[in-house]
């Protein structure tokens, strides 16, 4: 019925609003990206670069470097999927309304 459909939209949206809220204020949420932010807030805490560096072989900065980059590119993966679900579930409502309309 009418009624339903526009519940279940409204029920839709408040959804949409609550998850963007909630990706706007929320801090990392996955395991990497909590891995990320502990090795940031570890590089930053050392007070010399030349510490850095003679705790670290150049192999070990390079490995770490490529597996961080690793897991940005398979977190952006994620986020785009996630994009590309909001946008598919966005036509379906903007669909159903059209549909509902005429």
């Amino acid at each position: 019925s009418n009624t339903e459909a526009e519940q279940t939209i409204k029920r839709l949206r408040e959804e949409c609003r609550k998850y963007a809220q909630a990706q706007r204020t929320r801090g990392p949420i996955s395991e990497s990206e909590l891995a990320i932010a502990g090795e940031v807030s570890r590089l930053r805490g050392e007070s010399r670069r030349e510490k850095l560096l003679g705790s670290m072989t150049t192999a070990e900065v390079l490995d770490t470097v490529v597996q961080l980059k690793e897991t940005i590119e398979d977190e952006r993966s994620l986020y785009r999927g996630l994009v590309e679900e909001h946008k598919d579930l966005l036509a379906l409502v903007a669909q159903y309304e059209e549909e509902r309309r005429s």
